[in-house]
C-alpha cells in the first residue's frame, strides 16, 4: 500500500492516477481482479502448460528527494553506490510509494489495439470541426473556395486544448473574432496520435481536403507541424490550396523525449510535469491527458518485457508505438530522414515557428535539473537525461525551426525569442500575448 496516504500530494496523485487509468485495463494493485491472479504451477503442469506463468504485469510509482518516479514491480531495490556512479538512477536513495498499479500483459498482436484505446481516451474524436469562436466546434467539410483556417493539435492532446487556452484570455477571444472576419472557415483536425504515425494521419487529412479548391492557412502545435509537413510537401497534388503554416512548438527534427534512449526518463518528466501543471489553475486540464498517456505507455513497456524478452526494452517498445517512434530525435528516423531529404531549397509555402528556451526557477520546477544536462552536471546521473540542450519542456529548441541538415525556417519568418523563464513553455504557448499577437502578424489578422 502507498506510504504516507495523509500526505495531501500523495492524496491528489493517487486521485487523479485512478482516474487516469479508468478504461485502459489498469488497476491499483489493492484491486481484486479475477482475470489478473497468477495461474498457479500446478494447475499449468495438469494442462501440460509451461512450469512459470504469470500474465500480472505491475509497476510502481515513487518519490524519491521529491521526484517522481516510474519502477517496474510493486516496490523498487535502491541500487548499490556503483550502481548510482554508473548513472542507473538520479536523485537519493530513499523513497516512497505512492502508487502501485497492475494489469494484464499484452499478447504482442493486442498492443495496437491498447494503443488506439489509449487514443480513444485521449481524444474520442476524429475528422474535422468548424468554430465559430473557441467555444464549441461541430462535424464539417470545408468550403468549396474562399479561405480557411486550420488547426492541428499534437501528441496525446486534441482540438480543445487550443481552443480552451484561446477561450482563457482576451487576446486569444480577439484572435478568433478577427480569424472569423478574414476566413471563411475554421476547422480543426482531430486525429489519433499515439497508434498512427503523423504520415498516416496526413493521409486522412488529405482525403478531407480533396474536394475543395479553398486557400488554405496553417497553425500546428507540437507533432502537429509533422502532420502538416507530411501533407503540404509530400501528399497535397494541389500547392496552391496551401497558404501559410505557422509551427508552434513542433519537433521538426524529432524531439529527445521519445529517442529510445531517454524515453522511460522521459516518462517520468511528463509524469512530474504533470503534477506542476494540475495543481496550478491555468493549466489544471492539461495534467490529465499527461497522466493518462504515461500509463498507458508503461503498460506496453510491461508487456513487451515479457513478448518480446529478447529484444532491447527500449527499442522493441518504440518501435510498436508509431506515433512515438515517428518523432524520435534520432540520427536514424526514416520517418524524419524522409521529410528532411524530400526539400531541395525552402518549400512553396510561406513557414513560420514559434519556439522558446524553458529555464524554471521556481521551487515547483526542481525536479527539472535531474532530466536535462547543465554545463556542470556530473555524468554520473546520466541514465536520466532527457534533454542535453535548450528546450521548451518537450521539444528540442533547434528542432522546432531546422527543416533539413542544410535549411532552416528563414530568421526573420520565426517569432522573437521570448525571455528563457518558467513562464512560457510548450503546453502554454497560446495562452502567451506575444504567440497570439505574432499569429496574427503573420496570418494579417489585424
Amino acid at each position: 500500500m502507498p506510504e504516507d496516504v495523509g500526505d495531501s500530494r500523495h492524496v491528489w496523485l493517487n486521485r487523479n492516477l485512478d482516474d487516469a487509468i479508468d478504461g485502459l485495463e489498469i488497476y491499483s494493485a489493492d484491486r481484486h481482479i479475477r482475470t489478473l491472479q497468477p495461474t498457479s504451477v500446478r494447475d499449468l503442469r495438469r494442462a501440460g502448460g509451461p512450469r512459470k506463468h504469470d500474465n500480472l504485469g505491475t509497476m510502481t510509482l515513487v518519490e524519491q528527494d521529491g521526484v517522481l518516479r516510474w519502477v517496474d514491480g510493486l516496490g523498487f531495490r535502491q541500487p548499490s553506490d556503483a550502481a548510482r556512479r554508473r548513472g542507473r538512477r538520479g536523485p537519493g536513495r530513499a523513497g516512497n510509494i505512492i502508487k502501485q498499479l497492475k494489469f494484464e500483459r499484452l499478447a504482442q498482436n493486442d498492443v495496437g489495439s491498447a494503443l488506439r484505446r489509449l487514443d480513444n481516451k485521449l481524444n474520442g474524436t476524429s475528422g474535422l470541426r468548424a468554430w465559430k469562436s473557441p467555444d464549441a466546434g461541430a462535424p464539417a467539410e470545408p468550403v468549396a473556395k474562399g479561405r480557411i483556417l486550420l488547426v492541428v493539435h499534437g501528441t496525446f492532446s486534441k482540438t480543445e486544448a487550443i481552443t480552451d487556452a484561446f477561450a482563457a484570455t482576451k487576446y486569444g477571444k480577439r484572435f478568433f473574432a478577427r480569424a472569423n472576419k478574414r476566413y471563411d472557415q475554421i476547422l480543426s483536425f482531430d486525429h489519433p496520435t499515439i497508434s498512427l504515425p503523423p504520415v498516416l494521419n496526413a493521409v486522412d487529412l488529405t482525403r478531407l481536403f480533396a474536394a475543395t479548391e479553398a486557400t488554405v492557412d496553417v497553425i500546428c502545435h507540437s507533432r502537429g507541424g509533422l502532420v502538416v509537413r507530411w501533407w503540404v510537401e509530400g501528399l497535397n497534388q494541389n500547392p496552391k490550396r496551401i497558404g501559410k503554416v505557422v509551427f508552434v512548438g513542433s519537433p521538426l527534427a524529432g524531439t529527445s523525449l521519445a529517442a529510445p534512449p531517454r524515453v522511460r526518463a522521459g516518462l517520468d518528466l511528463l509524469t512530474n510535469v504533470a503534477e506542476v501543471l494540475g495543481k496550478g489553475s491555468q493549466l489544471a486540464a492539461t495534467a490529465m491527458p499527461l497522466f493518462v498517456a504515461v500509463t498507458g505507455i508503461l503498460k506496453v513497456f510491461g508487456s513487451i518485457t515479457k513478448v518480446m524478452a529478447k529484444m532491447p526494452l527500449i527499442d522493441a517498445t518504440i518501435s510498436m508505438i508509431p506515433g512515438l517512434a515517428a518523432q524520435s530525435y534520432t540520427g536514424d528516423n526514416a520517418s524524419i530522414l524522409k521529410l528532411r531529404e524530400g526539400i531541395g531549397g525552402l518549400p512553396p509555402q510561406p513557414y513560420y515557428a514559434v519556439s522558446t528556451t524553458f529555464e524554471p526557477t521556481s521551487p515547483g520546477w526542481a525536479f527539472w535539473r535531474y532530466f536535462q544536462k547543465p554545463l556542470q552536471r556530473m555524468a554520473a546521473l546520466g541514465a536520466d537525461i532527457v534533454f542535453d540542450g535548450e528546450n521548451d519542456l518537450v521539444v528540442d529548441t533547434h528542432s522546432m525551426t531546422q527543416l533539413s541538415d542544410a535549411l532552416d525556417i528563414p530568421p526573420e519568418n520565426v517569432m522573437p525569442a521570448l525571455p528563457h523563464t518558467d513562464v512560457v513553455h510548450h503546453i502554454n504557448y497560446f495562452h502567451q500575448p506575444e504567440v497570439i499577437a505574432f499569429m496574427e502578424k503573420t496570418l494579417r489578422l489585424g
